[in-house]
């Protein structure tokens, strides 16, 4: 599960994540693989997937994992 430690950085169990981390993100029965970066235009981190279809804004309530974990 993504959380934010005291600093506001987003954590990925005892990984902190920073722009560029590559993570995968479950909505509902698919994981989808994307880039965490930073959204001026949303002021918060987002996922940013690959082929450009999709921008999923970074929540604590989002199931997450690193890909090396599959």
């Amino acid at each position: 599960m993504l959380k934010q430690n005291s600093f506001k950085r987003w954590e990925l169990g005892e990984h902190e994540l920073t722009s560029g981390s590559v993570l995968e993100i479950q909505l509902g029965d698919h994981w989808i693989t994307g880039r965490m970066e930073y959204s001026h235009e949303w002021q918060m981190y987002v996922l940013l997937v690959p082929n450009g279809k999709a921008t999923i804004l970074l929540t604590s309530s989002l199931t997450a994992r690193l890909p090396e974990e599959r």
